[in-house]
This record gives C-alpha cells, structure tokens and sequence, in this order.
C-alpha cells in the first residue's frame, strides 16, 4: 500500500467510538468507556488515567494498565501560584487522590 493511502484507509476502518459526532452514546450515568467496554464494543481504549479509574468504577473487573514511560505523553499546564499552592497542599492532595492522581512531590 503506498503511504499517501495509508492514512484514509486507516481512517475508513476504524470504528470511531468515542469523540466524533457519530459516536454511540452512553446511557446517563455511565462513561463511554466503561459502557462500551462493558457491551463488549471495545477490548481496549487508550485514555488518561481519569477516564481509567471512572470506567473501572463501573466495571470493577477491568483492568488498567500504564504506558511504558518511553510512550507516555506528559502535559505541562499553565496555573497561578494560589492554585498551585493549594494544589501542593495536604488538602489538594487528598482531593487529587480521591481522583486517582498520583501524589506530587
């Protein structure tokens, strides 16, 4: 297949299942990934660990697993200083791992 192809033929098989106008919808009060893992219509989303964490909520049988750290994506965020301070606070913290975020340093 030549490479300039490659790219729309990717894109005519794939099944587009969360993110695009045409996605399937959940019902209310489940997240797309653990609905659609959960009425088998994917075996595996790539996500941030938030998405993660709430899909295993709704199905506490699934599994999580991290990158390698030479495939992780990291984001640099912008903030103020009061929200950065708070953030870096035992209060913060605390509310950052009730949402499955790793404690800073």
């Amino acid at each position: 297949m030549a490479y300039e192809h490659w790219p729309h033929t990717l894109h005519a098989r794939s099944w587009r299942g969360t993110g695009s106008a045409d996605s399937a919808k959940p019902p209310p009060g489940r997240t797309v990934y653990g609905w659609h893992i959960a009425e088998e219509h994917a075996d595996i989303f790539l996500t941030y660990c938030t998405n993660a964490l709430a899909a295993q909520k709704e199905n506490p049988e699934q599994q999580i697993l991290n990158l390698p750290d030479n495939l992780a994506v990291g984001v640099d965020y912008g903030l103020s200083t009061a929200v950065a301070e708070f953030i870096m606070s035992s209060e913060g913290q605390v509310i950052l791992m009730k949402h499955g975020f790793t404690p800073g340093k």
